[in-house]
């Protein structure tokens, strides 16, 4: 791998291929390759990715590291946690090693991969590995050999090899999550952001939306002892610094006695986008309220106000000017600043950004960003420059 990796970094990949299939065998190329690859692409996720084994699939799907043991944090240390669906062992990395872990899959590859990521990556050997169908098709959850006081899970959302959001259709499905909490109530289930849960376990379940780097990375469903506060709904927002240290986290929770959105007529200074894991649990209006500002509109999810001190719940903007989306108003601004990278956003705007880039495109090395959202019945856009770095 080392050797194909070195290669990779000095020569194109044909010439690369060429002098590989001198050494090995064509499939053995074609899968070292591959391994090179997917690890490259696997940095963004996991601090340790040149020690591990992916495959495509397994790769996109896998909970990252720092997602991973900030999970794991909630789980008591003396607990035996079955990790239902554990791909290539995402999740299990965390769960290993702040407790005793069984990964359970039912695709032999995958239990393969996660074992060996396990080795690599956990120093106290804390993981065991169970080919078994965790759909339990012909049998029952009982059917489980293994004893476990805790447990996650991650449903597969592809099973016709089509995403979806809808959680009667993942494997497993709701029956048999039901039938994993009756056997044993404290567990954490992961589902993508936009699920929609039953409303049995609304008032019995804490949904926490978790994001990093700007991203909703998953709808983390917590149930039992492992529900801080069951009902609740809040977003966690993650930070880090790339390295294997926990990540420190900032969250946002409802507010039960919040009587509808804070809407403002008039702009201040200062636009505000929320993290993405904000608007996905539906918090815009909580986390308003605690930073003292107001959204541009009822049907957007800017906010405005006055300068407020950096958070990672926002990203800060300074209000240079307030225009309706008019390209060709808006242009003549852009050419007298000399604005010539102009970064576009939208919130529920129909607006095709590149060729909106094309027709706004002035001469110009000044920075500037441009965010189009709803006004009333118009769109309405605000030329602004960043106060934070990204």
């Amino acid at each position: 791998m080392a050797e194909a990796d070195r290669l990779l970094d000095e020569l194109p990949l044909h010439t690369a291929t060429n002098r590989l299939r001198k050494q090995w065998p064509p499939e053995w190329t074609t899968l070292v390759l591959q391994q090179c690859r997917l690890r490259r692409k696997a940095t963004a996720k996991f601090p340790f990715a040149d020690r591990m084994f992916f495959t495509p699939v397994g790769l996109e799907q896998a909970t990252d590291w720092w997602v991973a043991e900030y999970k794991a944090r909630s789980i008591p240390a003396e607990a035996h946690v079955a990790d239902f669906c554990c791909g290539i062992g995402g999740d299990l990395l965390g769960i290993a090693r702040h407790a005793t872990a069984i990964g359970v899959d039912r695709s032999p590859l995958s239990l393969l991969l996660a074992e060996a990521n396990h080795d690599a990556c956990v120093e106290a050997a804390n993981g065991e590995f169970a080919l078994f169908d965790c759909t339990f098709h012909g049998g029952t959850v009982e059917s489980f050999p293994h004893g476990f006081d805790c447990w996650h899970m991650d449903p597969d959302r592809r099973p016709q090899n089509r995403r979806t959001t809808r959680l009667e259709l993942h494997e497993p499905g709701i029956d048999v999550i039901d039938a994993v909490r009756n056997r044993c109530p404290d567990g954490l289930l992961k589902l993508a952001p936009a699920a929609d849960i039953p409303a049995a376990w609304e008032p019995l379940a804490e949904c926490e939306w978790i994001g990093r780097r700007r991203e909703c990375r998953q709808l983390l469903v917590r149930f039992g002892k492992l529900a801080r506060h069951p009902g609740r709904r809040c977003a966690t927002i993650l930070i880090d610094d790339g390295t294997p240290g926990p990540a420190r986290t900032r969250t946002i929770a409802d507010l039960p006695d919040l009587d509808g959105a804070i809407v403002t007529s008039e702009c201040g200074d200062y636009l505000y986008t929320p993290d993405p894991a904000i608007i996905a649990a539906r918090l815009v209006d909580a986390l308003a309220a605690e930073l003292g500002l107001a959204r541009v509109d009822t049907f957007s999810a800017y906010l405005t106000g006055p300068l407020i001190s950096a958070d990672p719940a926002v990203q800060r903007f300074r209000i240079e000017a307030v225009l309706p989306f008019r390209p060709k108003k808006i242009r003549p601004v852009l050419a007298e600043r000399r604005i010539g990278r102009l970064e576009i956003k939208t919130w529920g705007a129909p607006v095709d950004i590149e060729t909106l880039r094309k027709q706004l495109r002035v001469p110009g090395n000044e920075a500037g960003v441009l965010l189009i959202t709803r006004k009333g019945k118009s769109l309405q856009a605000f030329l602004a420059r960043r106060v934070d770095e990204n």
